[in-house]
């Protein structure tokens, strides 16, 4: 069984946390002993943005984060056998890119309309994870 990150043997974790979401959780138990957060990969994060005022009362905002590990040999060394037995050469750096944007519209000073989205692609390091975890442990099957 791969899991990564978790200490208390559930098989569900994530690789980051709700409130760090920079991959806090890779690192945990690496270390026999010590459950730190402080051995993770490191995370890069290049963001870029666009905001344009096409016309008067009206804002468009758009933006695109490329979001990966600085170095994959923690990984890569923690799963060996797995990357072995997969024949993968080793993982990937980059986790998703994110993609978002909003349109404001403010007809007066005490009112505003805005529609926002946001989309996060895997990338080929997230993916990589992916088919390296399992879902239940050895033993136990779905509920």
């Amino acid at each position: 069984m791969v899991n990564i990150g978790s200490t208390d043997g559930c098989a569900h974790e994530c690789s980051h946390s709700v409130t760090s979401p920079f991959n806090d959780r890779f690192g945990t138990a690496s270390h026999l002993g010590i459950v730190t957060t402080l051995s993770n990969l490191g995370m890069l994060m290049i963001p870029v943005g666009l905001r344009a005022f096409p016309l008067k009362d009206h804002e468009f905002t758009g933006c695109y984060l490329y979001r990966g590990m600085v170095d994959t040999t923690l990984l890569e060394v923690a799963f060996a056998p797995e990357l072995a037995a997969r024949n993968m050469r080793g993982i990937r750096k980059a986790q998703y890119h994110e993609i978002g944007g909003y349109w404001l519209w403010s007809p007066n000073p005490h009112f505003d309309i805005r529609l926002a989205g946001n989309i996060a692609i895997p990338g080929g390091g997230y993916r990589d994870l992916a088919h390296l975890a399992t879902v239940a442990p050895a033993g136990r099957g779905h509920t």
